[in-house]
């Protein structure tokens, strides 16, 4: 008697390039890839173009996004979510779905219709956000709180997967110092951070800032700045004191549309400072101060106002033990720990 043979699912992640730059996605897209390839997943290559004639640009897209009808039959395919490219691409992704029955596991970097930066074409991401909730299988969310969102706009509970935290691949030993101090690594432009300006106020703590933007006014003598780094190489320079999750345009809260969207996603500066080796201060209402709390990975506050009175009565083994617990966390992200964790569990939901 023969035995049938077990066919072995086919498994990818969508790999978008730019006028064929690698390097032209974030370090989170490309440290998911990374991770993917490791745990099996092969790249499907997509190039497009960004420049050029525009005739030659829109033809060429359409052709290289009709590529995906060459996938494999009932493979499943890892998408980042969103692409920054015509909106329609979702639409050929639903298509190519149903011609060849493939999975579609969805993998969130953002949710552009609740962060609300590009307000000029919120309309696009609208669009690709809902369609992303019905043509999906499968979704990983940053954390609790997105995954509620989720739900609130109709996505079955039962399909989405929890990242808990990004992944941040990195070579990074750090000896870590005590100090009371405060480092703000990133974008440090003020149309995005405003609350930057108002840093000079909190006279009893001294800021560290680290990026690109930064407007030299807001300068005092409790700031100081050390200039910009590139992503693998920032987290070398942050090994004292603690790293700063905030944003808006206030030193009280964070407000504004990315203060508000702290509440649910996953900034990739906070795996940033938790690879270097140095704790966290976290607004108490943005989604990752759980994951912080639970994990005795730094401080949580309400108003950067309070960081004076915590600072002075912080011991320096009360800072060393969130330092070991950081440690802990820290191995985790810089081997890919959490994407895989969540792969795992779409990889047992699809064979079920």
């Amino acid at each position: 008697m023969i035995k049938e043979r077990k066919t072995v699912m086919k498994k990818y992640y969508l790999q978008v390039t730019i006028d064929s730059n690698l390097d032209a996605s974030t370090k989170a897209v490309q440290d998911c890839n990374k991770i993917l390839h490791q745990n099996g997943y092969e790249p499907f290559e997509i190039n497009l173009y960004k420049s050029g004639n525009k005739y030659i640009k829109k033809v060429h897209n359409f052709l290289a996004f009709n590529h995906l009808n060459k996938i494999d039959e009932g493979a499943l395919l890892v998408v980042p979510h969103p692409l920054y490219v015509n909106k329609k691409y979702i639409d050929i992704l639903e298509k190519v779905k149903q011609k060849k029955h493939i999975k579609l596991a969805f993998l969130i970097h953002d949710l552009d219709s609740l962060r609300k930066l590009f307000l000029n074409a919120q309309d696009d991401f609208e669009y690709m956000d809902h369609k992303m909730y019905d043509i999906s299988d499968y979704i990983i969310a940053h954390n609790d709180c997105m995954i509620d969102y989720l739900v609130t706009q109709g996505v079955n509970r039962d399909k989405i997967h929890n990242l808990h935290i990004f992944d941040y691949l990195c070579e990074s030993n750090n000896t870590i110092k005590f100090d009371r101090s405060v480092s703000i690594a990133g974008n440090l432009d003020e149309k995005k951070s405003n609350y930057l300006a108002k840093l000079k106020d909190i006279k009893a703590v001294h800021f560290d800032l680290y990026g690109v933007h930064l407007n030299e006014d807001i300068l005092a003598s409790n700031i100081t700045y050390h200039g910009a780094f590139p992503p693998d190489e920032i987290n070398n320079q942050l090994y004292s004191g603690f790293g700063l999750v905030w944003d808006g345009s206030s030193i009280e809260k964070c407000d504004g549309n990315t203060g508000e969207y702290l509440k649910y996603n996953n900034p990739h500066k906070l795996s940033l400072y938790l690879v270097s080796g140095i704790p966290v201060v976290i607004w108490k209402e943005a989604a990752e101060a759980k994951f912080v709390e639970e994990h005795g990975l730094g401080i949580t506050v309400n108003s950067l106002d309070e960081l004076g009175a915590k600072f002075a009565s912080l011991s320096e083994e009360e800072y060393f033990e969130m330092v070991k617990n950081v440690a802990v966390v820290s191995n985790r992200l810089k081997n890919g720990y959490y994407l895989t964790q969540a792969i795992k569990e779409i990889e047992e939901a699809v064979t079920k």
